[in-house]
Formats: structure tokens, sequence, C-alpha cells
């Protein structure tokens, strides 16, 4: 039986992949979804202890799967401290270890346009209008789960993407990249290459940024694909 260890993204939380769990439990996966927080404080070390903790001691067969480009990072992070059978990155960005997680985000994301289009608060956290998260991150996502989504999202602390990534090497795992073909955030070109060069394998669904919320059912049976 496999693990999957989901790891969500900046702005969100555990609950976001509510669907996907539905569809993994019933086909017999356990899955563990770390909740992240929003400690504007918490370094990317923090987030990586924080998966690390929630696994059991005696966990075996987990694979990671890490959401947009704070989950993705994690995953990586997560598969370079433990014992992993892969590492998956969902809609997200390949980070570039001994370098802050940004510069993988300017690269791999459509940076400047989300930045654009995000509001900065006092306290330093990012949050986007709901027109913004609907056009970026949503666009083909059911409206009675992205009002779900919306209600219970949180702003995310942005001092974490300057962040070094507290990575020495790149780990030496298997890792596949499921990636939208029509995801505004995500550059698909950019961060395709960036996996290949890697060793990695990208799988392309037609789907915007967060398949686990537009696609699920589809996600789930690629996830138990790509592991079985």
């Amino acid at each position: 039986m496999t693990i999957f260890v989901l790891v969500h993204g900046g702005g969100s939380g555990p609950w976001t992949w509510r669907h996907l769990v539905e569809r993994l439990s019933a086909e017999g996966h356990k899955t563990i979804c770390p909740d992240l927080g929003n400690d504007e404080n918490a370094s990317l070390a923090d987030y990586r202890e924080s998966v690390i903790s929630a696994l059991p001691e005696d966990a075996s067969d987990v694979v990671v799967v890490g959401h947009s480009g704070i989950g993705s990072c994690v995953a990586v992070m997560v598969a370079s401290e433990i014992t992993v059978r892969r590492f998956i990155l969902l809609a997200g960005t390949v980070p570039y270890p001994g370098v802050p997680l940004s510069d993988a985000m300017k690269q791999q994301l459509n940076y400047s346009q989300l930045l654009a289009s995000s509001v900065i608060g006092e306290d330093g956290n990012m949050s986007f209008s709901l027109e913004s998260r609907r056009y970026f991150f949503s666009f083909d996502v059911q409206e009675s789960v992205f009002k779900e989504q919306s209600e219970l999202a949180r702003a995310q602390p942005i001092k974490v993407q300057d962040d070094v990534v507290p990575l020495e090497n790149f780990p030496s795992v298997p890792f596949t990249a499921i990636l939208g073909r029509h995801d505004r955030a995500v550059n698909f070109e950019a961060v395709s290459s960036r996996v290949t060069n890697r060793g990695g394998e990208v799988i392309a669904m037609e789907c915007g940024h967060a398949p686990h919320l537009s696609h699920a059912s589809s996600l789930a049976r690629t996830l138990i694909s790509i592991t079985s």
C-alpha cells in the first residue's frame, strides 16, 4: 500500500487535497496531508520538518507529492532527507540547491504577472483577489469547489521565497512532474526543460494549476499509474 504524502502549496492548506484523498482512499491507498502553516517566520527547513514529523516512524513505500512552487520545493527537500520511492511535482517548479527559492520561481513561473496581481500586506504576506485567484490558479475549477477553497485560503508568507534552498545536491530519487498544459501560473516549457535536464519524467494534463481540484479523478489515476 502506497502512502501518498500530499504537500500543499502557498496560500493553501491540507483541506485542498480532500477530493484527491477521497479517490486515492477508494483505491486502498493511504494519504497524509501535513500543514505547512502560514507563520511568517517559518523557513523552508521548518516546512520540511513539518512534513517529516507528520510521517509514522515505520512509514514505508512513501511517495511525496508537492503542489506549486512551495510544495514542490518541500517535496524535493523531503526526498533528500528520508527514504521515499518517488517524488512528484504537481504544477510546481524545480528548485536549485543552495540558491534562493525565488530564483526557480522567477525562471519557471509567470512570476512578474503573478507578483503584479498580488497584494503584499503590511505583515509581508502575499494574497490574491478572488479575480486573480480565479484567473491564475482556478479558472477550470468548478464554482462550488472554488468558493470552498477561497473561503479557506490564507495569505502566503513571501519571506520564505527568499530562503536559500537547504540542499547540497538534488536527490537521486526517481521523480515526475505533472504539469497542466493550460496552467497560467507555471511556465510549462521552462519547468519541462528543467525536469528533463534533471532526468525526471514529464506528464502533461489538459488542465490548469490545480488538477487536484479540477480533475481529481484523472489525477488519482495518474498518480496510481506512476507508482504502480
